[in-house]
């Protein structure tokens, strides 16, 4: 069976963007300012979209693709970019970008020849532009953004700022029709938190799910299937949460299963 890379699916604005020849256009719109290396952002932007397109996958290529998004993720950090209205669309063909290089080093389809070291060297990398992005997000997000999320074919991400008073029991998921076998989290007692936001006002809640476990390993132990991670930030200071009197749970449903639920801390 093969898969089709790309950025078929991709959401952004309210609007289904297929084949990101939409996103692309738009961007266009904004001129061709010149970035750092001498290098256009729309031709930039072309550089990755015919590279995803590309049937030939190997190693030359995936790393040509995180260097592209790299860079287009540092761009995407100009003031300029941050305060215009293309900065959801260009970071979410940095989002979708990675979720393409997963999908052809995870994905039990994918053709792509490579051994489990270079797989884990390209997850690593891929794995940092993505933290990246989201440091940078969280360090902008102003009062009024409460709550961003971002769904592609192999990762689904949320941000979300929520008063420090509200924590207790809270159940944090993502949307409705996201994609299946994604996790959902309670949070502890509200005094078990206590020592750890008493003084803050909110915490920005970065949550995130894979599909496919990014962490590849060479050893006899290997983490397979969903796997999610939660954070809690004071700006972009994470913070340290661990030996609660209470426990988070992480529910996971799978088909035909009933929910499964195990303990973080």
């Amino acid at each position: 069976m093969r898969y089709k890379r790309g950025f078929t699916g991709m959401r952004t604005d309210e609007h289904v963007r297929v084949g990101g020849t939409a996103v692309m256009c738009e961007t266009e719109k904004a001129g061709n300012e010149r970035v750092g290396g001498g290098c256009e952002k729309t031709d930039l932007l072309h550089l990755i979209n015919s590279l995803m397109q590309d049937e030939e996958i190997n190693l030359t290529r995936l790393n040509e693709e995180l260097s592209l998004l790299d860079q287009l993720s540092e761009i995407i950090k100009y003031p300029d970019i941050r305060s215009s209205a293309y900065f959801s669309n260009l970071s979410s063909v940095v989002y979708f970008g990675i979720s393409s290089v997963f999908q052809s080093i995870l994905s039990p389809c994918s053709e792509t020849v490579l051994s489990p070291q270079q797989r884990q060297s390209l997850s690593i990398s891929a794995l940092d532009i993505l933290h990246s992005l989201q440091i940078f997000t969280l360090s902008s997000q102003s009062v009024h953004e409460q709550e961003m999320s971002v769904k592609t074919p192999m990762f689904n991400l949320q941000i979300k700022s929520v008063n420090c008073s509200n924590l207790g029991h809270m159940v944090l998921s993502f949307p409705e029709k996201t994609q299946e076998k994604v996790p959902h989290v309670i949070f502890p007692i509200q005094s078990s938190l206590q020592s750890v936001v008493q003084q803050y006002f909110n915490v920005n809640i970065q949550m995130m799910s894979f599909s496919q476990s990014p962490f590849i390993s060479t050893s006899a132990l290997n983490v397979t299937g969903v796997v999610a991670g939660l954070s809690l930030y004071s700006g972009v200071q994470e913070l340290n949460v661990q030996n609660l009197s209470d426990n988070f749970q992480v529910c996971v449903l799978y088909h035909m299963l009933p929910v499964l639920a195990f303990n973080l801390f």
